[in-house]
């Protein structure tokens, strides 16, 4: 087979190497591993070799099998890979990385030999012990090359500059990463601040979601990928998802990649700790991981268990924060970034933290009390000395940033240091479409007017309104109810700054008089929907549905969603309300027609008001929602 193409040496006779491919033909390009130079291969003759210095060797001709690879699962049957593979092995020394003229000589020759085979990324594999031991083939894209070699050393670095790379490289160092600068992952990730990496990308970052190839590497904010050989078309996770859907997916290319940053994570952790015995995995039914997703706060470090100290929490450390709450309510989460100092458990919590991550806990060290005032994340080290030339720094890595401390013993933090050039300027190449990610299955949309006689025990019913809710998308919720800016207070609640809440007046519901919680029936809310929130409850009792109501839980509460840190509550701009709470829990299915609590008559009447119901929300993909939920949607 003619590879002229390729700049290679032949080691003696090529085409009488190996074996016969007994008239199989070649499905697989199987790379791997040897400590072997090309003309002493003990462990047995692939086709190629590159070593050290990117030359490459043709050991066996691409029509003859080699004999490196051996017998291994294939798509669940025993198969001899010589036989069905074209095999290239990667001269690699103890525990040293791939050099950059190697990964450059290995991208030319795949760039190659797909053109001559037209094989797809999926035909790019890995032999893999699989958990019983056995030999598998796994799908494993390639090392990176560098990104374009003109980009770098276009201009000397200034010493902030080489600190800032020097530092950058320490944050890579506490999960077991090397930092390849050159290399697209690692320039993405610094120029979009996502923080450390909390795995490698390497031959097990491999994930294949409806049919298409990524190469993936977890960061605390994020998981970047590519795909296939488009090394340079960066792609996030976060951006995946659309912005406003809250929710986990439970189908395709979003929720697959959200597994592996999960799966990712863990597995780092564990090469640590070891097998972790607590629930590890995505559960898109916890609020835990569902804040995490949309808060973007990256995946799991840990495991989820009990911790107790004034009293017992459930607790799991992300990779932006540490997730708590008591068990006497776990429909809460609170994150210990943003708690008050004052709450009894502060400082066992940051303990267990520290703890957990390996790291001596001092809580009343600088570094510590810098990360506290920045909100940095969790350590991924303790306080170290490292040499940069002639000046010793005092470091330590958490997972948002690095602190570091000079002669001057001035507590600093990496991201004030200016970049170098090659990472400013880093823009991501445009990728080829993927498979969008579907949306939660959800209940027909109807008109509030058609949804017809309550249905029991149908999760369907009500259908939804033909409108949407009142989002951020396109400033239309600032343009309709005004602008707030805001401060984070302390968990989900915040501090209003502006003069919003000029916006908030009181009024006089009478209805509420009558129901638990309701007190005298007055609440705030906004005045813009001030009248039709009179209006919906006077028509509720006028239908004879006021009995429905059990209970009153608020309206205007200055807060984040709780599901979504990024994004305000409708019950910050007083436009929602809470009532039935105890039956219809946040990420619960809502109670349905005919049991106790159930708020679903009272929708299709909310919604003639213009108001949109949190039941009609699938968070989880099986339908938990927010059925005690009543938010403006829509001004009349």
């Amino acid at each position: 087979m003619s590879n002229d193409a390729v700049e290679l040496e032949k080691v003696g006779e090529p085409d009488k190497a190996g074996d016969a491919r007994g008239g199989k033909a070649v499905e697989l390009i199987v790379l791997g591993d040897t400590s072997s130079a090309g003309d002493d291969l003990t462990q047995g003759l692939p086709n190629y070799h590159i070593d050290q210095f990117g030359v490459i060797r043709q050991i066996v001709d691409e029509d003859r099998a080699g004999n490196a690879l051996g017998i291994a699962i294939h798509n669940k049957r025993r198969h001899n890979i010589d036989r069905i593979g074209i095999s290239i092995l990667l001269q690699r020394l103890g525990e040293s990385g791939y050099s950059n003229d190697q990964i450059t000589s290995l991208s030319g020759l795949l760039a190659d030999v797909h053109a001559r085979r037209s094989l797809g990324d999926s035909a790019l594999v890995r032999l893999l012990p699989g958990a019983d031991g056995k030999q598998r083939v796994r799908p494993s894209l390639p090392p990176a090359p560098p990104v374009a070699s003109g980009l770098f050393g276009a201009a000397p670095l200034s010493p902030e500059q080489e600190l800032w790379l020097f530092l950058y490289g320490e944050s890579f160092k506490p999960r077991g990463v090397s930092l390849k600068i050159s290399q697209a992952l690692p320039l993405h990730a610094a120029k979009f601040n996502l923080g450390a990496p909390l795995g490698p990308n390497d031959a097990t970052t491999t994930v294949v979601a409806e049919g298409h190839t990524y190469s993936v590497q977890p960061f605390a904010t994020d998981l970047i990928f590519y795909e296939g050989t488009q090394y340079a078309a960066v792609r996030s996770l976060n951006a995946i998802f659309a912005e406003g859907a809250d929710e986990i997916p439970a189908t395709g290319t979003g929720r697959t990649l959200l597994e592996a940053y999960y799966n990712l994570s863990i597995a780092t952790t564990e090469k640590r700790t070891g097998t972790l015995t607590h629930t590890k995995v995505l559960r898109p039914d916890w609020r835990f991981h569902l804040v995490a997703k949309n808060g973007h706060l990256g995946p799991a470090i840990s495991d989820n268990y009990i911790f107790t100290a004034d009293q017992q929490y459930a607790f799991q450390i992300f990779g932006a924060d540490t997730f708590f709450t008591p068990m006497s309510d776990q429909t809460l989460c609170q994150r210990l970034t943003t708690t008050d100092p004052a709450f009894p458990a502060f400082n066992a919590l940051w303990g267990e933290t520290y703890r957990f991550m390996g790291v001596p806990f001092d809580p009343n060290s600088p570094f510590h009390q810098k990360a506290l005032e920045l909100r940095i994340g969790v350590p991924l080290t303790g306080v170290y000395s490292v040499a940069l030339g002639p000046t010793t720094y005092t470091v330590q890595v958490w997972t948002l940033d690095t602190l570091y401390a000079g002669p001057d013993g001035q507590v600093k933090r990496l991201k004030d240091l200016p970049k170098t050039a090659e990472a400013e300027a880093w823009v991501p190449a445009q990728p080829t479409p993927i498979p969008p990610t579907p949306p939660n299955p959800l209940p027909p949309v109807v008109p509030p007017s058609n949804a017809g006689a309550p249905i029991p025990n149908d999760i369907n019913w009500p259908p939804r309104p033909d409108f949407h809710e009142l989002t951020d998308t396109g400033g239309k919720r600032e343009s309709i109810l005004g602008r707030i800016t805001w401060a984070r207070a302390n968990g989900d609640f915040i501090t209003i700054t502006n003069e919003f809440a000029n916006n908030i007046i009181t009024i006089n519901i009478p209805q509420l008089a009558k129901i638990p919680g309701g007190g005298n029936g007055n609440i705030q809310f906004h005045k813009v929907a001030a009248n039709q929130m009179i209006a919906l409850w006077a028509a509720w009792e006028a239908n004879g549905l006021l009995d429905r109501v059990l209970s009153w839980s608020g309206s205007f509460v200055p807060r984040t969603i709780r599901n979504n840190p990024r994004v305000l509550s409708n019950h910050a701009y007083g436009t929602a309300f809470d009532i039935n709470v105890p039956w219809n829990g946040l990420m619960q299915i809502a109670a349905f027609v005919g049991q106790k609590g159930s708020v679903r008559e009272l929708v299709p009447l909310a919604n003639q008001f213009g108001f949109y119901w949190g039941g009609h929300w699938n968070y989880d993909g099986k339908g938990g929602s927010d059925g005690m939920h009543f938010e403006l949607a829509v001004v009349r």
